[in-house]
């Protein structure tokens, strides 16, 4: 009986380790190097209605999100930003000396990550 006891014991410890070594934090699943894959603004089509308008977006835009908090984005324009990431709940905060942004974290999964700040919405992926 002590032998199955330490068995299930034994059994749920190593249940535990995978499921912690499983579960990534949000700030480990956002430390990547994102690709803009799509940009949208969303527009007033009547007074309580809009629409998505699709913005071009330069072939390398991407929001580098480093481990060490640093942020490294080229912009849908080409423009090259540095700042200072953190994540608070579901809410990505970006700061950079000209400005601090705020963008919703609509989806963020192993290669897939959608932002909505404002009126745009911004699709991301890995490559």
């Amino acid at each position: 009986m002590q032998t199955l006891i330490k068995i299930i014991i034994l059994v749920i410890k190593a249940t535990l380790a995978l499921l912690l070594l499983a579960c990534n934090s949000t700030e480990d699943q956002l430390t990547n190097d994102w690709k803009v894959r799509k940009m949208e603004r969303m527009v007033s089509v009547t007074a309580d209605t809009q629409a998505p308008i699709n913005i071009t977006v330069h072939k390398k835009a991407t929001y580098k999100l480093e481990s060490t908090k640093m942020a490294k984005i080229i912009t849908q324009t080409g423009s090259k930003i540095t700042g200072s990431w953190q994540v608070e709940d579901s809410i990505l905060t970006i700061k950079t000396k000209e400005e601090q942004k705020r963008f919703t974290i609509d989806t963020l999964a192993v290669d897939t990550l959608i932002l909505t700040s404002d009126r745009f919405k911004f699709y991301m992926g890995l490559d």
